[in-house]
């Protein structure tokens, strides 16, 4: 990995114990410039207080320091000629300045304190900690998540990444959870090399990516997610639907996280409070996402306006779905494919906001959408 930096205001400061035959240095880096490949320059300054003796050296102490990130470690590092690093750690990350850094300009702002130990080698390496993030500012261009909390406690080795007791709050709703990724360091989008490698015969079972994600929404609110789902031939956001979800949602996949298995099992309930316009939605919603088929498969799927043909409300400007009223009681293979499979809900759709759609061109678009054959 290709590291550029230029160092000033550097100082040593050293002394020899002839009693306990080593040397106490104190290091200090007053202002680095740093490049890594190709991101931008950083600037970052350090201190550190260290004891040399033959064959190890104890870090008293290590402060890394840039902008209102920092980063403290204590530890040892042993044997020179096949070293190993060993200690605890923790800091405070600033994950705007770090988003900026790593070129992910969706991450506008927060900050992240994180404590743990970790041990490093040549051969191998490992750390397990905690990690708890808050007052995150995160937007897409559509959707924009103000004060989003979260923490979590993670474990990671060459072989293994687990992060289990997720705890959120992210839109308002909340959401716990686990995951847990074996060969994690294999990419889910190998490189033109490894497919062609892979062409030519088969992949180890032990060699593949194994991973699952577990969560349970509660109180989640519908209104983000149909602004990312929204497209310009489906414009879900203008719909407003409010309700809030909650359920499991289970994602598992072997090899690549784009062929996982996404179950979802959610019951929606209305919003509480309305804002003008928004149009309160219940239902509940069973099925599965296979990615290696790029289908959808539904045991029960139902979503209806609550107060629908409310007369009094519509008479009050309040504008409703006129004909929003999806069921499928029967357990047996509703499916679809996942380019189309939220435009079922289009079927049947008379709206102000989306204008009134024809139902023909609606199934034309929604060709996918079939009974499953036994």
């Amino acid at each position: 990995m290709p590291f550029e930096f230029a160092a000033r205001d550097l100082a040593l400061l050293l002394n020899y114990s002839l009693l306990r035959r080593q040397y106490e240095a104190h290091l200090a880096a007053g202002n680095v410039d740093a490049r890594i490949q190709d991101s931008p320059s950083f600037a970052w300054r350090a201190d550190a207080a260290l004891v040399l003796a033959r064959g190890r050296a104890d870090i008293n102490s290590l402060t890394v320091t840039s902008g209102k990130s920092e980063l403290h470690f204590a530890g040892q590092l042993q044997d020179f000629h096949n070293p190993r690093v060993s200690g605890e750690y923790h800091g405070l990350a600033d994950l705007g300045a770090l988003a900026s850094l790593l070129r992910q300009p969706q991450v506008r702002t927060g900050t992240a304190q994180f404590a743990g130990k970790g041990s490093w080698s040549i051969q191998t390496f490992s750390t397990e900690g905690n990690v708890q993030g808050k007052e995150i500012e995160w937007s897409n261009g559509r959707v924009l998540l103000r004060n989003g909390r979260i923490s979590a406690s993670f474990s990671v080795t060459p072989d293994r990444l687990r992060v289990s007791s997720i705890k959120a709050n992210l839109f308002g709703g909340d959401v716990r959870g686990d995951a847990d990724v074996t060969n994690w360091k294999d990419s889910a989008e190998p490189s033109p090399v490894r497919r062609q490698r892979a062409a030519g015969g088969r992949v180890a079972a032990e060699s593949l990516q194994r991973g699952s994600v577990r969560l349970q929404l509660a109180g989640f609110p519908l209104l983000p997610a149909t602004e990312m789902l929204s497209s310009v031939k489906l414009p879900l956001d203008r719909l407003a639907l409010a309700g809030s979800a909650s359920g499991n949602v289970e994602t598992v996949w072997v090899g690549s996280i784009r062929d996982a298995d996404v179950r979802l099992k959610l019951g929606i309930v209305p919003s509480q409070k309305l804002a003008a316009g928004e149009t309160p939605v219940t239902g509940q919603i069973d099925g599965v996402y296979r990615g290696s088929r790029d289908e959808l498969e539904l045991t029960q799927f139902h979503l209806s306006t609550a107060g629908l043909g409310n007369n009094r409300d519509r008479q009050s400007g309040r504008s409703f779905l006129s004909a929003l009223r999806i069921h499928h009681p029967q357990p047996e293979g509703m499916v679809a494919s996942a380019g189309s499979r939220l435009q079922v809900a289009a079927i049947a759709l008379r709206s102000p906001r989306l204008g009134k759609l024809q139902r023909q061109r609606q199934w034309q678009t929604f060709r996918a959408f079939r009974q499953r054959k036994s």
